[in-house]
């Protein structure tokens, strides 16, 4: 591995404690690699012997693959600190009287304890608001950074106490009642984290992430034993983000080292954005007080971006020294200068927003940045995209956004949401009036307005309301009226029997939700394809964590989420443009970067008090002097500026009462930007995202119709014209009033004709869009089987990830597995379990599944008996012993250099071995396959050649076990056949990769 000589340095020091100061773009990652592969390779440590620590699961994965690439197999331990935690927890957990197995529980399920601890309190201060997410956020920061400090509930509260007793004699009237009300709320936070902790520990099922560490430094520090067995086995341990480790994690560092041990922390005091009260280098320096005779080392030369960027963002961060740990660090460019660093100063939001999507518009012109993730637009707060996403989308500018399932844009999500929410909970009337335009599109807005008064102002059944209403009505009740009823009363009755997913399913199937997305045989609404995917997804999950919880429970979970901004799922990004928080950049790059929204009062973003906060007299850490709130947002700035590789756009608004981001304005009167920035002033656009014409009906839901369609009509152009003047009149107070706003809007509607004349004459020829193609990356057996079966069940299933619907058979598929799976584990610890053991596992898992027919229920729990008894008959018939189970594979099937090449995943039920070799086991709950779909079948030729790849041995005999009928299927596999199906498996992904998907 090529390295620099500072980074050698880096490497090949071993003569104590080191801190690696590495800026952006170092080569981070690159010296940690190159570090442990020095230790093994050049001297001698045992690759089990070397720790690699590092923050975030991101990263562990990239050292993972990062480090497989240069050492094979022979890796040291990669973990995070949570993840460190965890396995020392399951493996000492019985020296605290902890069960045999511990689980992290669910976000929300730890959620729910927190609000039953909150509801614990009767009274008080804290809780008198009308925000309680943002009572629940805050006190979920106060628990976890009291856990981050070592400080338990009861310190907290002794603490209160004594500081709400002790008022100190020189306090005058005003400070007097800020102190009780500091501690009031302390003491307040400080009951409801005991109760929490209780709750959670009396319910058993899962741990939260603080406690990962928490119990970790409770066993190294109490338990001798435990703290010897893992230092024996540490000889070296290397720790990433260090900048981002809290006291308990520095802690634990010092628990686990022994003198013998080398230690390296490798960090950024610069990019700290995760820490506390700008606690830049916090961990730096209890490092240095824990770790005598250190030695820092500097990674200095930016290999990411070029010399402008470099420099631009060297001149920020260094405006402080106080703030940083080595004040000293200057980062230098190892790429020449290239285009310069450009400000642009905008007159509003508008303006802005249009300038940055002309300059995308441009850009994208150029070959190089129409690849996948070539712009990112950073912001500081999420709201701050929303008038640039418009803009793209009427540019037809693809765009990528990660987004919640609350944050939903299509009408047909939105809808299945509003019906779904409105089923579950008939006290949210406010959804039916759109419910009901969905299906009556031309209802008048005098029986619209009729309507909706007698829906809001009773106090019963809507749906009865309504019922009434028809009744009353007779003939003159609009058509459809009736059957809307009908069917919001059919899923009402449907909701008892069915689970959160089924009925979302339901209500899609009913409704021809999908036959709106999908307009004939080649148009397709993809983004509304996501958005409910999404939603399915997030029930599937819900149900999976919650079995048997009500669909009030999954309508909480989803506000939860909302409030929470929780999601850790990885999406492949195929748009060009990104838009992301500056947080959410943390450890990416991109050619072109565009920084917007920077305004004072945005970033800085302006000071947000915390409804409680933990108290700075708790803290075991030394904080920083100075403004830390404005330390961390430099910092978030720095990181952002240096996530560019050629091009960097810093836009924000200047206009009066409203100045320039104050690190723009400091950027701007910098040495280094007279010569590696340029700063421009943007005129003043005016916004016609607002005005009458061919954008306001793109935008209008209720003129949709004129883009739902690939030919719209005459009549569809002026009937949604007819339909949006309905609604614009339907204001009106009274005659003059409607006569006034009739001539405006025909005014309007002239201006806009003549905008719309305008626009289709200067309009030129567009082919037609590509067909859509899926490039296979990852693919898995059952992908393969889908596609075979119908391309696009295949489009539904991988591209969009739309879950399969399960039904009774696959619960029990999938709780039959997790016990033979138990089976599996206890077989390969020299325990053979008994029918009765592996009933009675069946039963708890069993127990927990939510099935809407009790009676179904109850047959299947039967047929488990018998399953598990045919199990073990052909168990005692084998002779191999198990040694892995549900073993996860993933390899290439190509070893030909260029394009990354497709790579097959799966996991493997069981492998056995004995004196011959090794032997593969499948189960099935079913009963025995046709012969002719066992010929024809893949899924056992693939387990091969994952063995082949990861054993370099082709095992023995592959085995069905077939539990519905007890039978088995052996297959046995050379070289030359399973080269043959490698290259049948070969074929369908090139067939794939060329299919044209809607």
């Amino acid at each position: 591995m090529q390295l620099s000589s500072a980074q050698k340095d880096a490497v090949e020091y071993l003569s104590g404690p080191q801190i690696i100061l590495a800026g952006a773009g170092s080569g981070k990652t690159r010296v940690i690699v190159a570090k442990a592969q020095y230790l093994i390779e050049q001297k001698g440590y045992a690759p089990d012997s070397i720790y690699v620590i590092t923050y975030s699961n991101k990263t562990q994965a990239e050292l993972e693959d990062r480090m497989a690439a240069d050492l094979g197999d022979n890796l040291p331990h990669i973990k995070t600190f949570h993840s460190f935690g965890m396995d020392l927890i399951n493996e000492f957990g019985h020296y605290l009287k902890l069960p045999n197995e511990i689980i992290k529980a669910s976000e929300h399920r730890l959620w729910q304890y927190l609000k039953r601890a909150i509801g614990e309190l009767t009274e008080s201060d804290l809780l008198d608001t009308n925000q309680p997410m943002r009572v629940y956020l805050d006190l979920k920061a106060f628990i976890s950074r009291a856990k981050d400090e070592l400080v338990n509930p009861e310190e907290i509260i002794d603490h209160a106490e004594r500081e709400l007793a002790a008022i100190p004699a020189n306090l005058d009237e005003d400070d007097t009642i800020l102190h009780r009300a500091k501690w009031g709320k302390v003491l307040e936070a400080g009951k409801i984290f005991q109760s929490y902790e209780r709750i959670k520990s009396d319910e058993g099922e899962g741990i939260d992430y603080g406690d990962m560490i928490v119990l970790t430094h409770q066993l190294l520090s109490s338990e001798k034993v435990v703290g010897a067995s893992i230092r024996k086995r540490c000889r070296y341990i290397l720790v990433d983000e260090f900048q981002d480790a809290n006291f308990a994690q520095v802690e634990i560092l010092r628990l686990i080292a022994s003198n013998e041990c080398g230690v390296t922390v490798v960090g950024d005091d610069d990019q700290a954005i995760y820490r506390f009260r700008g606690a830049s280098f916090a961990s730096f320096r209890l490092f240095q007080k824990l770790f005598p005779g250190w030695k820092i080392f500097r990674l200095e030369e930016n290999y990411r971006s070029q010399a402008n960027i470099v420099r631009t963002a060297q001149a920020l961060i260094e405006l402080d020294p106080a703030a940083r740990f080595d004040p000293d660090k200057k980062m230098t460019a190892h790429q020449p200068e290239a285009a310069k660093v450009i400000v642009r100063k905008c007159p509003d939001d508008y303006s802005e927003a249009l300038a940055v999507a002309t300059e995308i518009e441009r850009l994208l012109q150029d070959e190089t940045y129409q690849k996948p993730e070539s712009i990112s637009v950073l912001v500081r707060a999420r709201r701050h995209k929303d008038t640039l996403a418009k803009i793209l989308e009427r540019k037809g500018i693809d765009y990528f956004y990660d987004k919640s399932s609350a944050e939903l844009a299509t009408r047909p999500a939105k809808l299945l949401l509003s019906l779904y929410t409105f089923t579950a909970d008939n006290s949210r009337v406010d959804l039916l009036p759109s419910i009901i335009k969905h299906f009556i599109p031309n209802l008048r807005p005098e029986i619209e307005r009729d309507i909706n008064y007698h829906i809001s102002r009773q106090g019963t059944d809507p749906l009865a309301i309504l019922t009434v209403f028809i009744a009353d009505h007779g003939e003159a009740t609009p058509a459809g009226l009736e059957a809307t009823v009908a069917l919001l009363e059919r899923f009402k009755s449907l909701a008892s029997e069915c689970s959160p997913l089924q009925l979302l399913e339901r209500i899609i199937s009913e409704t021809g939700i999908f036959k709106d997305i999908i307009s004939g045989s080649d148009t397709i609404d993809h983004e509304a394809m996501k958005e409910i995917s999404t939603l399915l997804k997030d029930a599937e999950k819900f149900q999976s964590e919650n079995s048997g919880a009500a669909h009030g429970a999954f309508l909480d979970y989803l506000d939860w989420q909302d409030g929470s901004g929780e999601g850790d799922e990885e999406i492949e990004v195929t748009a060009p443009v990104v838009l992301q928080t500056v947080h959410g950049s943390k450890g990416l790059e991109y050619p072109a970067v565009f920084m917007i929204g920077l305004t004072n009062r945005r970033f800085p973003a302006q000071k947000k008090s915390s409804l409680i906060e933990f108290p700075p007299e708790l803290y075991k850490e030394m904080l920083p002097p100075g403004d830390y709130r404005l330390q961390e947002e430099r910092r978030l700035f720095y990181v952002g500026m240096t996530r560019a590789r050629e091009l960097l756009y810093l836009y924000g608004v200047e206009k009066k009462n409203t100045k320039i981001s104050q690190f723009v304005a400091e950027l701007i009167k910098s040495a280094p930007f007279a010569f590696s920035g340029e700063c421009e002033t943007v005129g003043l656009a005016e916004s016609d995202l607002e005005a009458i014409g061919p954008r306001q009906i793109i935008f209008d839901p209720a003129a949709s119709i004129i883009i739902s369609g690939s030919q719209p009509s005459d009549k569809a152009i002026s009937g949604s014209l007819l339909e949006f003047w309905k609604k614009h009149s339907a204001v009106a107070k009274s005659e003059d009033d409607f006569n006034r706003l009739r001539e405006e809007f025909l005014q309007n509607l002239e201006a806009g004709l003549v905008s719309l004349r305008e626009n289709i004459q200067r309009d030129i020829y567009h082919p037609n869009e590509a067909p859509r193609h899926y490039q296979v990356g990852d693919i898995s057996y059952t992908d393969i089987s889908a596609f075979k079966d119908c391309p696009l069940k295949f489009y539904y299933r991988k591209v969009l990830s739309l879950p399969s619907p399960s039904g009774p058979q696959q619960n029990l598929g999938s709780v039959i597995h997790g016990v033979l799976e138990e089976a599996g584990k206890a077989m390969i610890a020299g325990k053979r379990l008994t029918l009765d053991e592996l009933v009675a596992s069946f039963e708890t898992r069993w127990r927990k599944e939510y099935l809407s027919d009790p009676d179904r229920k109850e047959r299947l729990r039967v047929r488990a008996r018998d399953l598990l008894e045919r199990f073990l008959l052909l168990q005692s018939e084998r002779t191999a012993v198990p040694f892995e189970t549900e073993k996860k594979f993933r390899f290439s099937l190509s070893s030909e250099p260029g394009n990354q090449p497709p790579r097959l995943v799966g996991r493997i039920d069981r492998i056995d071995k004995n004196e011959s070799g090794l032997e593969i086991v499948d189960y099935k709950t079913g009963k025995k396959m046709k012969e002719s779909d066992l010929k024809s079948d893949l899924q056992l030729p693939i387990y091969a050649l994952a063995c082949l790849d990861r054993f370099s041995e082709i095992p023995g005999r592959l085995t069905y076990m077939f539990l519905g009928d007890g039978t088995t299927h052996d297959a046995t596999y050379d070289r030359q056949s399973l080269d043959k199906i490698k290259d049948e498996i070969l074929v369908t992904i090139d067939e794939i990769n060329s299919t044209d998907f809607l």
